[in-house]
Formats: C-alpha cells, sequence, structure tokens
C-alpha cells in the first residue's frame, strides 16, 4: 500500500480496534508522519521564498495531521485537544502575508485571508501560548481588531502582549498611540485620549504625540468652539508630558504656543469688534477679561521654555529656535500689557 491509500483508509475507518491495528501494524503512523513533516518542510521553503498563500495550504496541511495524531491518541502529549504551535502559528502567519495591507495602511488587499489567519491567532493566544515567536502574531492581531474598530478586543490582546513580551513595550506603545490617533477625525482623538487618559496608564510619548497631532489638526478647523477643544486637549498632553519630564524645553514652548493661540484669535476678534457704540464696546471689554488670563498663562510658560533651553550647554536647532521665539513672544505679550496698564493701571505699567 502507498502512503496515501494507508492515510485515505485511516480517515475512513470507524472501527477502532481496525484503526489502532492498522495505525501501530501497517504503518499508518509512519505515513501520518511523513506526510506531516513532508509538508510542514515544504511550508517553510515556500514561507522563505514569500510564496505566501502555498505556504499558508502546506501549513494548514501539516496542521491537519498534526492533529489527527494528537486527537487520536498517538503523541506523547497526552492531552487530546493540544495544538502542535509552529504549523498553526505558520499557517497564521502565511495566511496574514497572503493579505497583504492597502496602500493606506487602513486594510487588506485580500481581507477573506486575514481573518482565516486571525481565527487561526485567536485559537493560539485563547490557549494563552506566547513563546518567543509568537510576539509579532500579537502585534498582527491588534492591527487587525483597530482596523475593525473592535476596542474591546484591542484592548484584551494589548494587555496580553504587554504582560507575554514586556521587552518591545516601545511597540505595544506605539500601537496603542497609533490606535488613539486613528478614526474620522479630532474627535475621535479626543475621545481616545480621554478614554485611555482615565486609566492613567498613557507615556510621555504617547502624550507628545497627541500634543502634536491635535496641535496639527488645529490649523484646519473652522469651528471656533471645537477648535477651542482641540488646543485644550492638546494643551492638556503637552502638560502631562511636561509634567514627566520638567526638564522639556519644548514642551513648555508647545504649551506656551497654543495658549498664545487662543490668546491670539481672541485678540482678532477685538479687533473685529471696533467702533463705536456701547454695545461693541461691551464685547470688547468681555474679550479683553479671557485675554488677560490667557497672556499670563502664555508669559509663564514662554519663560520657563526659554528658563530651560537657555541652560542647556549643548542645543539643537530647533531648541534654539523656539528659545529665540520664546524670547520675540514674550515681549508682544509684554508690550500687550502695558497697553492695557496704560492710563488706568500705573503699578501694573
Amino acid at each position: 500500500k502507498t502512503a496515501n491509500d494507508i492515510l485515505t483508509q485511516l480517515q475512513q475507518n470507524t472501527d477502532t480496534a481496525q484503526f489502532n491495528k492498522m495505525m501501530r501494524e501497517d504503518a499508518g503512523i509512519n505515513a501520518v508522519s511523513g506526510i506531516y513533516a513532508n509538508s510542514f518542510n515544504t511550508g517553510k521553503d515556500q514561507f522563505q521564498k514569500s510564496d505566501w498563500e502555498n505556504a499558508y495550504n502546506s501549513f494548514k496541511t501539516s496542521a491537519h495531521w498534526s492533529n489527527y495524531i494528537i486527537k487520536n491518541g498517538f503523541s506523547q502529549n497526552p492531552d487530546k485537544n493540544a495544538i502542535d504551535t509552529f504549523p498553526v502559528l505558520y499557517a497564521g502567519y502565511a495566511a496574514h502575508n497572503a493579505a497583504g495591507t492597502d496602500s493606506a495602511g487602513t486594510g487588506y488587499k485580500n481581507p477573506a485571508m486575514e481573518d482565516s489567519a486571525e481565527a487561526i491567532f485567536v485559537q493560539l493566544a485563547d490557549r494563552q501560548i506566547h513563546i518567543p515567536e509568537m510576539a509579532a502574531m500579537y502585534q498582527y492581531m491588534i492591527q487587525y481588531y483597530q482596523i475593525k474598530k473592535d476596542n474591546a478586543n484591542v484592548s484584551k490582546y494589548l494587555a496580553l502582549a504587554k504582560q507575554y513580551y514586556p521587552d518591545k513595550n516601545d511597540l505595544w506603545s506605539a500601537l496603542e498611540t497609533q490606535g488613539m490617533l486613528s478614526g474620522n477625525g479630532v474627535d475621535d482623538i479626543i475621545k481616545n485620549y480621554k478614554d485611555k487618559q482615565a486609566t492613567g496608564s498613557l507615556t510621555e510619548d504617547q502624550y507628545v504625540q497627541i500634543g502634536q497631532s491635535l496641535a496639527g489638526a488645529e490649523k484646519s478647523l473652522k469651528d471656533t468652539a471645537k477648535l477651542s477643544e482641540v488646543n485644550r486637549t492638546a494643551i492638556d498632553a503637552f502638560e502631562k508630558a511636561f509634567a514627566l519630564n520638567p526638564n522639556n524645553g519644548l514642551y513648555a514652548y508647545n504649551i506656551a504656543v497654543l495658549n498664545y493661540g487662543d490668546f491670539n484669535h481672541l485678540d482678532d476678534q477685538y479687533y473685529a469688534n471696533r467702533g463705536e457704540g456701547a454695545a461693541l464696546k461691551a464685547k470688547r471689554d468681555a474679550i479683553e477679561q479671557q485675554e488677560h488670563p490667557l497672556a499670563d498663562t502664555s508669559i509663564y510658560w514662554f519663560d520657563k521654555a526659554y528658563t530651560i533651553l537657555s541652560a542647556k550647554t549643548s542645543r539643537e536647532q530647533q531648541e534654539t529656535v523656539c528659545g529665540n521665539n520664546s524670547i520675540k513672544s514674550l515681549a508682544s505679550l509684554y508690550q500687550w500689557k502695558m497697553s492695557k496698564a496704560q492710563g488706568h493701571d500705573p503699578q501694573s505699567y
């Protein structure tokens, strides 16, 4: 009999005694082990050649026969529900690579193949298997659920990844930040930020990335109320980063610039309401009342930024530019305060 003949008979046999006889006396186990090993080795060769779909099929075949050996009690592992990790894992990796990502990085060229990869990964992860070779698997799972906007599973597998592979915390942190910054616009970013902020788990780098993302987004906003919310959230993120690293003058500078931006928006409104009449004067007075605390806050942070940056003996170009800009902004703000104090507040003037 050929190996294929034996394999066919084994799968069709429902007589336990006859099955065991074939496995033990008729070289059945050798036939099964042979196709298991050959399929695995073929899959390895195909994987190394980036022949992803064929590698996936070969590893699936290997995993099928490995499972056949285990569940029928012919493995050294007494657990008949066990998984032979490597053929299953590499079937998942091959499927993931075959799926590919689209040019925008927000989906897959072959979503069905990625779904197959994910089903395999879940099978392994839910058994709490976490050998060194599986770190990439958790990365792919997190990214998959981020694309699906399945926050529950993102949180679940991100927590496991951090627990199993703490040496890759930079990767997990980057993925977490990427998830917070993805979505349909600033509303999603702010919501994601507030949700994560409530857990107290954000890092200095994450605060900075969120602050930068929101600070960049505000340039395209026209809605005054939304612009204010975005600026306030960006300021909050930079303030938290500064609290974690109070020697970083650039964080202080960004806080100052964002507050100064709010001040300038108000100043534009102030001058837009120039003219005679009690109504316009009342509007200007109300705007000016909002400007004063923003001017003071901006001065505080520009001064702090300059103090930290000027104390550095070795500065990068950006730090030098920001230090010089801090001086210019301080001069403008003090000039504004002097103009407001002149004639009616001699002490402040």
